[in-house]
């Protein structure tokens, strides 16, 4: 079996690593009260949790079964323990999706991008949001990466967004906080 780098990290996951601003995530996925949310790649449930607080009913999808274990806000109704490549939700039955510094470690990023957009409702938003790799602090991460074998693979915004349309999304890419934060809407 080979080492899975996140359920190493888990226990140390909330304490020692940084993620993207909560406050300005929730503004840009622009949460429906009562609406469903799935943080994919979520761990430890951190943008679930504020979607949550938003009145959203909020669930994690994550391959790591020890991140879903440690994931222990109780106003996440769900843990799922999968991927994004194979998201168990109905075609079109997701308000919004969101994937905060995840979506580089994903297997097969055009099928995600692919199976995010059949999961979400029309007039609904999906949000990537992932290290910006125009900067040299992000190539340099890139290939600590590699190098100890979390097979990543860090694209740009301009490229996520461009997946997305090909999935009849509308999507625009900000620049934020050494961030690529790509918001897309699927047309009602």
């Amino acid at each position: 079996m080979p080492f899975d780098h996140f359920d190493f990290i888990a226990p140390y996951y909330d304490k020692y690593f940084l993620t993207a601003p909560i406050e300005r995530l929730v503004e840009l996925l622009q949460p429906n009260l009562g609406g469903i949310a799935l943080d994919i790649g979520g761990g430890t449930g951190r943008a679930a949790a504020a979607l949550s607080e938003k009145g959203m009913v909020a669930a994690i999808l994550d391959p790591s079964f020890k991140m879903l274990l440690n994931s222990k806000d109780k106003s996440i109704q769900g843990r799922i323990f999968g991927t994004s490549e194979e998201i168990p939700f109905a075609t079109g039955s997701i308000d919004r999706i969101v994937i905060v510094d995840a979506f580089h470690h994903v297997a097969d990023q055009s099928a995600s991008i692919a199976e995010m957009a059949r999961a979400l409702k029309p007039g609904g938003r999906l949000m990537v949001v992932d290290p910006d790799i125009r900067y040299l602090t992000t190539k340099i991460l890139a290939v600590l990466e590699k190098v100890i074998l979390m097979r990543s693979k860090i694209i740009s915004g301009e490229r996520i967004a461009a997946m997305c349309h090909d999935n009849g999304l509308i999507a625009e890419e900000i620049r934020e906080e050494r961030l690529s934060w790509v918001v897309a809407d699927k047309p009602a």
